[in-house]
C-alpha cells in the first residue's frame, strides 16, 4: 500500500512541479534572524591579526582552503582541488565528466551510471560542505568576501536546480547532510549582510525548501 501510495504521488508530482508548484515554507525566515543557539564563541573577525603559532597555523589552512573554494575548487574523493565551473556545474559527475539530466527527480534511475554517471560524484557538492568553511572562514577574519562566495554559490545552486527536477532532489542522505550545512553556515555567518547577487530566496528560504526531494 505505502508503495502504491508513493507511486500515485510521483506521478501527480510530476504535473505539479511542471505547472510550478512547489510547497510552502512552514514559515519565513528574516534576514535578521538570531539562532538559539551557538555553534562558536567566536566573534566576527576575532582572528584577523596575528596571534600564536597554533592559531596563526590553523587560521592559514583555514583560509588556504576557503580561497580554493572562492575559486570553485572542491576537494571529495578522487578530486583534489578540482575546478567544477564559474558558476559551479552541480549536475555533472566530475570525475568522467558526464553530465547528469535535469529530469523528473523521482524517475530518474541514479544507479545507471551511463545515465547520471557516479550519483556520488554528483551528490556530494550538493551537501554543501563547503558552506561551513566559507562561514567559518568568514567569522574567524571578518573577510566580507567568504560571505558573498557563499551567496553565490547558494544562489546558484538554487537557480541550476529547479524544484523536484534533477539529481539533486533525489537523495535523502543529500538531504541531511545540505541541511545541517546551512544550519551551521547560517549560524556561523550571523553578521553578514543581504547576498549581493540579489536572490533573497537564497537566505529566506528553510532547509526544508533547500531539501533534495528524495520521494
Amino acid at each position: 500500500l505505502w508503495r502504491v501510495r508513493s507511486e500515485a504521488r510521483d506521478v501527480l508530482d510530476r504535473y505539479r512541479f511542471a505547472a510550478g508548484w512547489r510547497p510552502a515554507a512552514a514559515r519565513s525566515i528574516p534576514l535578521e534572524y538570531q539562532p538559539a543557539f551557538r555553534v562558536a564563541d567566536v566573534t566576527l573577525g576575532e582572528f584577523r591579526s596575528d596571534a600564536g603559532a597554533p592559531v596563526a597555523a590553523w587560521r592559514e589552512r583555514l583560509v588556504r582552503h576557503a580561497d580554493e573554494i572562492c575559486e570553485n575548487r572542491l576537494s571529495f574523493f578522487d578530486l583534489e582541488s578540482h575546478f567544477l565551473g564559474a558558476p559551479i556545474d552541480w549536475n555533472r559527475d566530475h570525475f568522467s565528466n558526464k553530465p547528469a539530466p535535469l529530469a523528473y527527480a523521482p524517475w530518474i534511475d541514479y544507479r545507471d551510471t551511463r545515465i547520471t554517471g557516479d550519483c556520488k560524484l554528483v551528490w556530494e557538492p550538493t551537501r554543501h560542505h563547503q558552506f561551513v568553511v566559507l562561514a567559518r572562514a568568514f567569522r574567524a577574519t571578518g573577510d566580507r568576501r567568504y560571505a558573498d562566495k557563499l551567496w553565490e554559490q547558494m544562489a546558484s545552486w538554487l537557480d541550476a536546480n529547479p524544484f523536484g527536477r534533477g539529481m539533486n532532489w533525489r537523495s535523502g542522505p543529500t538531504c541531511h547532510s545540505q541541511a545541517i550545512s546551512q544550519v551551521a553556515a547560517r549560524a556561523l555567518r550571523t553578521g553578514s549582510r543581504q547576498p549581493p547577487c540579489g536572490n533573497a530566496a537564497a537566505d529566506s528560504s528553510s532547509p526544508r525548501q533547500l531539501c533534495p526531494y528524495s520521494g
